[in-house]
């Protein structure tokens, strides 16, 4: 299991002082499965297969 703060999302949490709610705090949580096969040549195979789940306060779900 992962745990990461997303730098390109509002991950700081935010207050709307018009309205008063909070928003923001985005974190992924899940994990990721890498493989590779490459013998030093100029050719090699590489695969990533990852899922994550988004969370935070006052944010869409996905």
């Amino acid at each position: 299991m992962a745990l990461t703060i997303l730098p390109n999302l509002h991950h700081v949490p935010r207050f709307y002082l018009i309205s008063g709610k909070r928003w923001g705090g985005v974190v992924a949580t899940g994990g990721a499965v890498g493989l590779s096969w490459d013998r030093g040549g100029a050719h090699g195979v590489w695969a990533v297969l990852s899922a994550h789940e988004l969370t935070g306060k006052n944010v869409a779900d996905n």
